[in-house]
């Protein structure tokens, strides 16, 4: 049997750290319909707290839109929400963190930033 040993709190080492704790709890935020697919904004803790959009069509198997760095969030709402709007064309559009500029992503994954506005801030698409 193993030795007991007492230590203050907060002095022991554990297995569990912060980052485990931190994947383990995604962030879903704005979800949306097009046509037959279904979109949605997913927080990842494990990659820095980036925003993805994810979507899943007929065969429902979830796919991710935005590959890093690209991360979606306006921060016209500081806590999230208004970051993306999906058509039913396949064309999802959407607020990049880093410079809170529109940017456009077609069904072949191309990424076109369509805004050049850096003391504007853009939310709530229609």
């Amino acid at each position: 049997m193993a030795k007991k040993l007492s230590a203050p709190p907060g002095t022991w080492s554990s297995p569990i750290t912060p980052a485990l704790v931190a994947r383990a709890s995604r962030r879903f935020g704005s979800v949306q319909a097009a046509g037959r697919v279904l979109y949605w904004s997913e927080g990842r803790p494990e990659e820095g707290g980036r925003q993805v959009i994810v979507r899943a069509g007929a065969d429902n198997r979830p796919q991710d839109m935005l590959p890093p760095p690209y991360s979606a969030r306006s921060r016209v709402h500081e806590y999230g929400g208004g970051e993306f709007l999906a058509t039913d064309t396949g064309t999802v559009y959407f607020v990049n963190d880093r410079d809170q500029q529109v940017y456009r992503i077609g069904a072949t994954g191309r990424i076109e930033r369509i805004t050049n506005e850096p003391r504007m801030r853009f939310a709530d698409m229609a």
